[in-house]
């Protein structure tokens, strides 16, 4: 297998991770799973030197059509991070607001 199939196969199980349930009980598990691929990938992608084939060209425009799916995905998911960390420190703040009044 080529570097080129080696980043498609990378790319397709990025997807397929992020299309999974990612909870809160196993964010931690599918963040440090994602950055992972995500290096893998980008090693990759450092790894490839042109000139390239017309089916290497066809296979470059659908990991980048993939690519910006993945991208997405992965802006959703970190809103959703940084929502539950609001959530957490605003429930933190009325902790310590309580306490105080006692």
């Amino acid at each position: 297998m080529n570097k080129l199939d080696l980043l498609y196969q990378n790319t397709l199980e990025l997807q397929d991770l992020l299309d999974g349930e990612i909870t809160s009980t196993n964010r931690q598990e599918k963040i440090e799973e994602i950055t992972a691929l995500v290096n893998q990938c980008n090693k990759f992608t450092f790894s490839l030197t042109p000139p390239y084939s017309e089916e290497e060209m066809v296979m470059g425009q659908k990991i980048i059509a993939m690519n910006q799916a993945v991208e997405a995905k992965l802006k959703l998911l970190f809103a959703d991070l940084k929502q539950e960390m609001r959530q957490v420190q605003k429930q933190k703040k009325i902790h310590t607001i309580i306490y105080q009044s006692i």
